[in-house]
Order: C-alpha cells, then sequence, then structure tokens
C-alpha cells in the first residue's frame, strides 16, 4: 500500500523524515514538499489558498497514477 504524508503549513518533507524511516517497512512512502516549502518551486499567485493547494495535490497524485492511497496530514 501506498501513503502520501503531506506536512504543515511551514514545514516540509523533512518533519515525516523520521516517521516514514518506520512506515517504510509496511508501506511505499512518498513525502512531497508542498508548493512554495522545502525544496519546491514558489506558488504562483492564481494557485494560492487551500483550493490552489488541493488542486496542486490532485494533479502531483495524478502524475503519478495513485490510484489507492492514503493520505495523513501532518
Amino acid at each position: 500500500p501506498t501513503l502520501v504524508l503531506l506536512h504543515g503549513f511551514g514545514g516540509s518533507r523533512q518533519n515525516w523524515v523520521p516517521t516514514a524511516k518506520y512506515l517504510a517497512h509496511n508501506f511505499h512512502v512518498i513525502i512531497p514538499d508542498l508548493p512554495g516549502y522545502g525544496s519546491s518551486s514558489p506558488v504562483p499567485a492564481s494557485e494560492g489558498g487551500i483550493h490552489g493547494e488541493a488542486r496542486l495535490l490532485a494533479g502531483f497524485v495524478d502524475a503519478l497514477e495513485l490510484k489507492h492511497f492514503g493520505l495523513v496530514g501532518h
């Protein structure tokens, strides 16, 4: 099974690394940096806000062709 782990605002994917080490024994773990955080590119103004973040996340999941996955937020 696949888990997508999302960090909170002001964080980065690094927030999940210690936990992901344990989860990786039983799951395929994906930890993206949300747009504008960590090593990701800045967010265009048109993609800002929670709805823009949701659209970008949906595009990310579609690009990876994930059909079934768990989504975990921090």
